[in-house]
C-alpha cells in the first residue's frame, strides 16, 4: 500500500525553483523558517473539505471582528471551477477577507483564503504559494500548511480541522501540537462529513472537539481572555460528560441565567421531547448538540419551558372570591399607607392587570383616594416587555365583561391597549424567585400555577419567600392545584377551593434548599442559599424511658425548674416535698412545694438567679406526715458561658433525724405556744430577708429596665423614622427605576433601529451640525466622500469627494443660511448618477444642522435609457406591433408602431382609438375570429393566421400573435398584438400540402400493394412449405428427402425475402412501431441459441454463446426486434464462416466518456465470426439496402442485401445502434448496442440466476388433440396442409371454403349436438370474408374459440383480428408444429 508522507518545509521549497512567482526575499524567508518568531498574535490554520462551507460560516459568524487573530483557510478546491468562498463568508462576518497572493504578510483580524490550483506554506510571517503538483494522489495541502505553521509560529500556532473526507490535516496537526500550539476538531454531530475530524481525533493530539461556533468561542477565551489550554479542556470535558438534559439545562442557565434544574424533571422532559419530535431528531443528546449551535431553537425551548398566561381573569370564580374576601377588606381597612401587592410569575401581565382592575373597582365603590402599588415580576424579559407595553389580542379578553373592557382598554388596530391610569399602578421588573431576594411588607402575594412545575425543595423555598414578604395577616393567593405544603402551620386557609391563605404569625422561617442531585454545580452559577433546615430533635421513646430510670436512681433528691419557675423534672423522690391542691392544677414551683419550705426555697432561688451562682441556705424544717425534718436547700443555676441562667436545679438535703409527733395529751400549752412563736419568728425572719432581697433586686432591675427602655424608645423612634424614609425612598426608586429602565430600553431600541437603518439602507446620508462637522453617516455615502469610522466629528470641508460638484461646500452653507432645501441631479467621476438632496436638520423651531442624502439613481437612468431603446426598437421593427386597452370600451388600439402602418397602409390617426377588426374582410375566417374573441375573454395568448385587407383593398395573410400584459396583481391591463405578413409562406404551404397529399396517396397505394402482395405470396408459400413438410414425413429415402429439403429451403428463402421487403417498406413509410417494455436479454439470447444451434450444426459451424458476465435483469426494448436483429446477424455469420467458429457474447458497459463526450451506460451484444471478412471500401455502404460485400456472395450464400439495412434501422428505432469491426480474410464482429438506465445497470443477474427467468422453449413434438375443429379456407392446397397436421394430432376436421358456409356449418353442428370446439378462420375468402363470418358467429351467441389465419403480415393486423372477435392470430404460411401446439393450449383452458 502506498504511504504518502507529509512534506517538510525544506522539501516544500523545491517546487519554486521552476516557479516565476517567487521573489528572492521569499526564498530567503523560506530558508530561515527553522526558528519561530513571536509576532504577538495567534495564527489560526483552518483545514476544511467537503461540507466545510457550513462549518466555516458558523465559525466566522461566531468570531468577533476584533479577536486579534489571523485566520488562514486551506480548502480542497476544484481546479476547474471558480471559488466563491470570499463572497459567501463576507455575508457572515465583517473580518477583512483576502485571496492570498504569494508573499503577503499575515496580519491580525484578517482571513486569508488559498486560491485554486495552489499549495501554500507560511514562512517568516508570509504566505508563499506554488503551483499544485499534477500528481493528484500526493496532494495534502492542509498537512503541508500545518507543518509550516508549527515551524514558523510555534506556540502561537493554532490548528482547526472542520468537516471533510479523508485524513488530510491529521499529520500536520501533530506538528502543531508538538510545537506547543492548540488543536481543535469539529464534533461529529455537527460535521457534514466526519472523515477529517475523526482522523484528527484518532491522533490523540486534539485538545478540544467542539461545534464550529463553540470553537470560535473557545479561541476568543484562549486568545483574548488568556484562559489556559488546560482550563479550556476542563470546561469542555465538564460539559461533554453531562447527560443530555443537564447539557440543555446548562445552556439555558448560561444564556438566560435561569436554572431549570429546580423544575420537575417530568415537566422539563415533556417540553424537551415535544421540541425533539417537532424537529424530527432521534435522541436527546443529538438535540443538546443542536442547541449548542442554534440560538433560535434555544430561545424557543426557553419560552416553551416558561409558564405563560393567555387570558384575563382566568378562573373567573377565583377572582370573584378574591375580590369579595380579600380585596374588599384591604380597601375597607386601608390607611394612609399604600396597599402593596406582589404578583409573582406574571408572564405577559394579564394576571397583574386583572388584580389591578379588581382593586380599582373596589376603590371606586369606597369613594376614597387609596394608593395601590403592584409589583409584577417574572424571570423572562420578553414576557415583561410584552406586559409593560400593555397591548393584548382580542382573544385574551374573552373572559372579561364589556364594561371592564370599555373602561380599562382602548381598542386600536394592533389590539387592545391598557389605559394609562391602570398601567401607572403596576411596576414590572425582572425577578427570580430562587435567586433574588423577596419584596417586603406585602398585603397580598399571588403566584398561580407556577409552584406545580417546581421540585419540592424549590416549592418550599418560594413559599418561604412569600411568607417573608407578607405582612402579618397578609394574603397568599395560589393556583387551584397548589398548596402551602410543609408550611401549612404558618398559614390559615380562608378559601380552600381557590387556595387563599392568611399569614398566621410573623416569624422567620428557614428557606434552605439543596441543589438537585446529579448536577455539576461547578459548571453553573447556582444560587447561594441558606443552610439546610435543622433536623428534628426527637429522640427514640425507649431511650427516653431509659434516661428516666437512670436519673431516678442516680440523681439526688432535687427539682429542675425553668427560669420562670415551671417544674421541668423531679429527681430522687423529691415529689414528697410537693403538695397537690384543689381547683385549677399548677406546675409552678412556689405553688406546688410544701408550705413549710416555700419561703426558704423562694429566697434561695431569687439569690441564685441574681448572682448567677449556687446558693445554699441554713437548715430549715420540713413538716412531713411523720414529723418535722431538718433539710438544707441548695439552688444551682444551669447555664452556658454565652447566656444567663435558663434553668435551676433545687436540691433538698436532709440534715438531721426526724422528730416524731408527741401525743397531744402529753404536750403542754406553753410548749405549743413556744413552738408556734418560734416557727412564726423564723418564718418572719425569712420573709424579711426575702423581701429585702427582692426589693434590692427590683430596684436594680428597675433602673436597668428604665435605662434600657429609654434607649429602646429612642432607637425605635430613630428606626421608625429611618424605616419610613427608606420605605418612601425605596418606592420612589422602584418607580423611577422602572420608568428609567423602560426609557433606556426604548432609547436603546430606537438607537439600534437608527444604527440598523443607517447600516442597511442603500441611501447615502450624512448628518452635519451648523459648522458642517460630521455627526453621523451611512456606509453608502462613505465611498463617495472617502469617510471612515474615525471621521465622525471632523469638518466636511476637509474631505474630497468624487461628485462633479466643486461648489458643494458653498451650497451647503447656502442651505444653512436660507433654511431652504436643495435638490439636484449629480454625477461622479465614474459616470454614476445620483439624486442629491440637502435638508435643514430642525430641532423644534431652530435649525441645528443639515441632512445630506445621496441616492444612487444609476439604475433608474439606465432603466430610462433602456425604455427609450425599447421604444426605438419597437418603433423600428418591420413587424406590425399594436397595443390595445381592454379596460376601455371595444378594446381600442392605444399604440401602433411604424411597421404596422407600413403593413396596413393606414395613417396613425386612422388607427388609434379603433378596434383591430377594421382589417377584416369578407373572406376572413369566422372560426378564426371566434377563437380570437375566446382567447381575449379568457386572457390566454393566441397565435393564428388570419386573412386581412390593407387600406387599398389588397388582401394579405396575417400571422397574428396576441399576448396579454398583466400588472403586479395578475390583472390584464393591455393586449399586445404582433402582425406579420405571411402571404408568400401561406402560398408555399398550400403547394406543400398538395404535394403531401399526392405523396400520401402514393404511400397508401404502396401499402395496399404490399398487403395484397403479402397475402398473394404467403398463400402459395403456405401450400409449398406445408406439402414439403408432409412429403418429407412420407419417405426416409435420402435422395427423396434432399429434394424435399431443397423445396423447403427455397420456400423459406422466399418467405424471408418477403418479410424483409415488408419490414423495409414499413420502416421507410414510418409505420413500423416498437414495443417499449422491459425484456430479459439473457432469455432472448437463450431462445436464439436454441433456434440457431440446429442451423449452425447443419452448416458445420461451431456456435458458442459466452454469457458468463452479469447482465441487467431488464432492458427497455422491443423483444421481437431484438431477436430479429440477433438472428439476422447470426445467420450472416454462419453463412460466411467456413473455418473457425461463431461466438455470441454480451457485456454491460458503464457510463463514461469518449473523445471528451459523455457516453451513457449501454448493453453490448456482439456476434463474432472467423469468416471471409469485409473490406474497408465495403464497410462504408454495408448498411444500405440491397448491398452485399461481394457480387459472388449472392451466388455463394444467397441473400437480398436487406438484412443489415433493416437491422440498423431497427436498432436505431429502439434508441440503439449497430457497430461493425472487420478485417478482410480474418472475420467480422457486429455489435448491437442498447441503452441502459442507471436503475437497470444496478440490477444485474448472473447466468446461474437466470434459470428461473428463462422463457418456455419452442415445442419439439406434436400434441394430442381429440376435438372437433372447423377449418375455413378457400384455398384447397392451404386447408389440406392444415387438415393434415390436425388429423395427425388426432383431431376431427371439417372444411368450409367460404365464410357463409362456415357460419352455416357452425349453426348446424350446434343444432345436431356436435358443436365445434375450435374454428380456424381465414380472413380473405369468397362469398363472405372471414371478418363478416366471425361477426355473424358472435352475433348468434357462439363463444367458440376462433383463431384468425391470414397471409396479411402488415403491422396492426393481429390487433385488428382480436378486436373484431377472434381469440388468437396465426400468420401464414402454416407452421404445423406451432399451430397444433397453439390449438392444444387454447383447448386446455378452462373456459374453452
Amino acid at each position: 500500500m502506498l504511504r504518502v508522507g507529509v512534506l517538510t518545509v525544506n522539501q516544500f521549497i523545491h517546487p519554486w525553483k521552476q516557479s516565476q512567482t517567487m521573489t528572492d526575499d521569499d526564498a530567503n524567508s523560506v530558508a530561515n523558517v527553522s526558528t519561530p518568531k513571536s509576532s504577538g498574535f495567534f495564527v489560526v490554520g483552518i483545514g476544511a473539505s467537503a461540507g466545510g462551507l457550513e462549518a466555516l460560516e458558523a465559525f466566522f459568524y461566531a468570531m468577533p471582528s476584533d479577536s486579534g487573530m489571523a485566520f488562514v483557510v486551506v480548502q480542497h478546491l476544484s481546479p476547474d471551477f471558480k471559488s466563491h468562498m470570499e463572497e459567501l463568508l463576507a455575508r457572515q462576518t465583517t473580518i477583512t477577507i483576502h485571496r492570498v497572493e504569494s508573499g503577503v504578510v499575515v496580519q491580525p483580524n484578517s482571513i486569508y483564503l488559498i486560491p485554486p490550483k495552489k499549495e501554500m506554506i507560511i514562512s517568516s510571517g508570509k504566505l508563499l504559494l506554488t503551483d499544485r503538483s499534477s500528481d493528484r494522489s500526493l496532494i495534502h495541502p492542509i498537512d503541508q500548511f500545518f507543518t509550516s505553521l508549527a515551524t514558523d509560529r510555534g506556540k502561537e500556532s493554532i490548528a482547526v480541522i472542520l468537516s471533510g473526507t479523508g485524513s488530510d490535516g491529521s499529520r500536520g496537526l501533530v506538528d502543531v501540537s508538538d510545537a506547543g500550539g492548540l488543536v481543535f476538531a469539529q464534533d461529529e454531530a455537527s460535521a457534514k462529513f466526519n472523515g477529517m475530524p475523526m482522523s484528527a481525533t484518532e491522533t490523540g493530539k486534539v485538545d478540544l472537539v467542539l461545534p464550529p461556533a463553540a470553537i470560535a468561542e473557545a479561541l476568543v477565551k484562549y486568545s483574548c481572555e488568556g484562559i489556559s489550554r488546560e482550563k479550556l479542556m476542563e470546561e469542555d470535558l465538564a460539559f461533554s460528560t453531562m447527560p443530555g438534559v443537564e447539557q440543555i439545562s446548562t445552556l439555558l442557565n448560561h444564556k438566560y441565567g435561569l436554572d431549570f434544574a429546580f423544575y420537575k424533571p417530568g415537566t422539563v422532559g415533556r417540553r424537551i421531547n415535544r421540541r425533539i419530535a417537532l424537529l424530527g431528531l432521534d435522541s436527546i443528546e443529538t438535540y443538546a448538540a443542536f442547541l449548542a449551535t442554534n440560538e433560535v431553537e434555544l430561545s424557543k425551548l426557553y419560552e416553551d419551558l416558561l409558564i405563560g398566561v393567555t387570558k384575563f381573569f382566568r378562573d373567573v370564580e377565583a377572582f370573584e372570591t378574591l375580590q369579595r374576601q380579600v380585596i374588599s377588606k384591604l380597601v375597607r381597612e386601608a390607611t394612609e399607607e399604600p396597599i402593596r401587592i406582589w404578583v409573582a410569575a406574571c408572564a405577559s401581565g394579564e394576571e397583574a392587570y386583572s388584580i389591578a382592575i379588581l382593586f380599582d373597582e373596589e376603590i371606586r365603590k369606597s369613594n376614597r383616594q387609596i394608593e395601590i402599588k403592584i409589583f409584577a415580576t417574572d424571570a423572562h424579559q420578553g414576557s415583561l416587555q410584552t406586559a409593560a407595553k400593555g397591548i393584548f389580542p382580542p382573544e385574551s379578553l374573552s373572559e372579561m365583561t364589556d364594561d371592564r373592557c370599555n373602561r380599562y382598554f382602548i381598542r386600536a388596530s394592533d389590539g387592545y391597549h391598557v389605559t394609562r391610569a391602570l398601567r401607572n399602578n403596576i411596576v414590572f421588573a425582572a425577578h427570580n424567585l430562587i435567586n433574588d431576594a423577596p419584596f417586603t411588607q406585602m398585603d397580598l402575594v399571588t403566584c398561580r400555577n407556577m409552584l406545580i412545575y417546581l421540585q419540592p425543595a424549590a416549592q418550599r423555598k418560594a413559599l418561604g419567600m412569600f411568607h417573608f414578604a407578607l405582612k402579618l395577616s397578609g394574603t397568599l393567593f395560589l393556583g387551584p392545584s397548589e398548596s402551602t405544603g410543609e408550611l401549612s402551620d404558618e398559614f390559615k386557609a380562608i378559601d380552600s377551593k381557590w387556595r387563599m391563605y392568611v399569614k398566621r404569625r410573623d416569624v422567620r422561617l428557614p428557606v434552605g434548599m439543596k441543589a438537585p442531585i446529579g448536577r455539576r454545580s461547578e459548571r453553573l452559577p447556582h444560587v447561594t442559599l441558606p443552610t439546610p433546615m435543622p433536623r428534628s430533635n426527637r429522640v427514640d421513646q425507649e431511650l427516653i424511658a431509659t434516661y428516666d430510670q437512670v436519673l431516678a436512681k442516680m440523681m439526688p433528691c432535687s427539682i429542675l425548674v425553668s427560669e420562670l419557675g415551671d417544674i421541668l423534672h423531679v429527681f430522687g423522690g423529691a415529689e414528697r416535698y410537693l403538695k397537690g391542691r384543689g381547683g385549677r392544677p399548677t406546675n409552678h414551683l412556689l405553688e406546688a412545694i410544701d408550705k413549710s419550705l416555700r419561703t426558704s426555697v423562694s429566697v434561695a432561688w431569687h439569690h441564685a438567679m441574681k448572682k448567677s451562682d449556687a446558693i445554699r441556705n441554713a437548715s430549715t424544717t420540713f413538716d412531713s406526715h411523720d414529723g418535722q425534718e431538718d433539710v438544707r436547700i441548695t439552688v444551682t443555676p444551669m447555664s452556658d458561658d454565652n447566656s444567663g441562667p435558663n434553668n435551676f436545679l433545687i436540691a433538698i438535703e436532709k440534715t438531721g433525724t426526724s422528730i416524731k409527733h408527741l401525743d397531744p395529751l402529753d404536750v403542754s400549752t406553753q410548749e405549743m405556744h413556744r413552738t408556734r412563736v418560734e416557727g412564726l419568728e423564723t418564718e418572719l425572719r425569712y420573709s424579711q430577708e426575702n423581701l429585702q432581697s427582692a426589693l434590692e433586686e427590683m430596684e436594680t432591675s428597675n433602673e436597668e429596665l428604665q435605662a434600657s427602655n429609654e434607649e429602646l424608645v429612642a432607637s425605635n423612634e430613630e428606626l421608625q423614622s429611618t424605616n419610613e424614609e427608606l420605605h418612601s425612598v425605596n418606592e420612589e426608586l422602584y418607580t423611577v427605576n422602572a420608568e428609567h429602565q423602560r426609557r433606556v430600553e426604548e432609547l436603546a431600541v430606537a438607537n439600534d433601529d437608527m444604527d440598523n437603518l443607517l447600516a442597511t439602507t442603500r441611501v447615502g446620508v450624512i448628518f452635519l451640525d451648523k459648522d458642517l462637522y460630521i455627526r453621523r453617516f451611512t456606509p453608502e455615502i462613505a465611498r463617495v466622500f472617502h469617510l471612515s469610522n474615525q471621521d465622525t466629528g471632523r469638518s466636511m470641508g476637509h474631505f474630497s469627494h468624487v461628485l462633479n460638484r466643486p461648489d458643494l461646500t458653498d451650497e451647503l452653507h447656502e442651505v444653512i443660511r436660507t433654511h431652504e432645501e436643495l435638490e439636484m441631479k449629480a454625477t461622479d467621476q465614474s459616470g454614476n448618477h445620483f439624486l442629491l438632496r440637502v435638508l435643514p436638520y430642525r430641532s423644534g423651531d431652530t435649525t441645528e444642522g443639515l441632512v445630506l442624502t445621496l441616492i444612487d439613481i444609476s439604475s433608474l437612468v439606465a432603466a430610462e435609457a433602456e425604455i427609450h431603446l425599447q421604444k426605438l426598437a419597437i418603433e423600428s421593427a418591420i413587424n406590425g406591433i399594436v397595443i390595445t386597452d381592454p379596460k376601455q370600451e371595444d378594446d381600442p388600439i392605444v399604440y401602433a408602431n411604424q411597421g404596422f402602418l407600413d403593413l396596413t397602409g393606414f395613417d396613425r390617426e386612422e388607427v388609434i382609438g379603433h378596434n383591430c377588426r377594421f382589417l377584416q374582410c369578407d373572406e376572413t375566417d369566422e372560426d378564426a375570429v371566434e377563437q380570437i374573441r375566446e382567447s381575449l375573454a379568457s386572457g390566454n395568448p393566441i397565435r393564428i393566421p388570419l386573412l386581412n385587407r390593407r387600406k387599398d383593398g389588397r388582401q394579405f395573410w396575417n400571422d397574428l400573435s396576441i399576448t396579454p400584459v398583466r400588472d403586479a396583481k395578475g390583472e390584464i391591463v393591455n393586449f399586445v398584438g404582433v402582425h406579420h405578413d405571411v402571404t408568400d409562406q401561406m402560398k408555399a404551404q398550400k403547394r406543400l400540402e398538395e404535394a403531401n397529399r399526392a405523396a400520401q396517396q402514393s404511400s397508401d397505394a404502396k401499402s395496399s400493394f404490399l398487403a395484397t402482395m403479402s397475402h398473394e405470396l404467403r398463400t402459395p408459400l403456405t401450400a409449398v412449405l406445408g406439402f414439403a413438410e408432409i412429403l418429407r414425413n412420407e419417405s426416409d429415402d435420402p435422395g427423396y428427402q434432399e429434394k424435399i429439403d431443397t423445396i423447403r429451403r427455397n420456400g423459406s428463402y422466399l418467405l424471408a425475402l418477403l418479410n424483409d421487403i415488408l419490414d423495409l417498406s414499413k420502416i421507410e413509410a414510418g409505420k413500423l412501431t416498437f414495443g417499449r417494455t422491459s425484456i430479459n436479454v439473457r432469455s432472448v439470447l437463450k431462445e436464439v441459441e436454441i433456434l440457431m444451434q440446429m442451423r449452425a450444426t447443419e452448416a458445420c459451424v461451431p456456435l458458442r454463446f459466452d454469457l458468463h458476465k452479469p447482465l441487467p435483469a431488464g432492458v427497455t426494448a422491443d423483444e421481437v426486434r431484438v431477436r430479429q436483429i440477433i438472428v439476422n446477424l447470426l445467420s450472416n455469420a454462419i453463412k460466411f464462416t467456413e473455418d473457425g467458429e461463431v461466438v455470441v457474447d454480451a457485456i454491460l458497459r458503464e457510463e463514461g466518456s469518449c473523445d471528451g463526450e459523455s457516453v451513457p451506460a449501454r448493453l453490448e451484444i456482439s456476434v463474432t465470426d472467423t469468416g471471409i471478412g469485409i473490406s474497408k471500401s465495403q464497410l462504408a455502404k454495408l448498411f444500405t439496402p440491397f448491398n452485399q460485400a461481394k457480387k459472388q456472395t449472392t451466388r455463394h450464400a444467397g441473400g437480398t442485401g436487406l438484412g443489415l439495412s433493416i437491422c440498423k434501422r431497427l436498432a436505431e428505432g429502439m434508441g440503439g445502434t449497430i457497430k461493425v469491426e472487420s478485417e478482410l480474410g480474418k472475420g467480422s464482429r457486429f455489435t448491437l448496442c442498447l441503452p441502459v438506465t442507471q436503475e437497470q445497470s444496478r440490477r444485474l443477474i448472473s447466468e446461474g440466476e437466470q434459470a428461473d427467468a428463462e422463457k418456455e422453449q419452442r415445442p419439439t413434438n406434436f400434441p394430442t388433440i381429440h376435438s372437433r375443429i372447423l377449418l375455413a379456407d378457400d384455398r384447397r392446397d392451404v386447408w389440406q396442409v392444415g387438415k393434415h397436421f390436425l388429423e395427425k394430432c388426432g383431431a376431427e376436421v371439417a372444411i368450409a371454403e367460404n365464410g357463409k358456409l362456415a357460419v352455416e356449418m357452425t349453426e348446424q353442428a350446434s343444432n345436431e349436438g356436435r358443436p365445434f370446439e375450435l374454428i380456424l378462420m381465414d380472413m380473405q375468402m369468397p362469398v363472405m370474408d372471414g371478418r363478416r363470418a366471425v361477426a355473424n358467429i358472435r352475433e348468434l351467441g357462439y363463444k367458440t374459440p376462433i383463431i384468425a389465419m391470414t397471409a396479411d403480415a402488415m403491422d396492426g393486423e393481429r390487433e385488428s383480428c382480436i378486436a373484431m372477435g377472434c381469440d388468437e392470430y396465426f400468420p401464414k404460411p402454416i407452421d404445423g408444429l406451432l399451430l397444433t401446439n397453439l390449438i392444444a393450449e387454447m383447448l386446455s383452458q378452462p373456459d374453452a
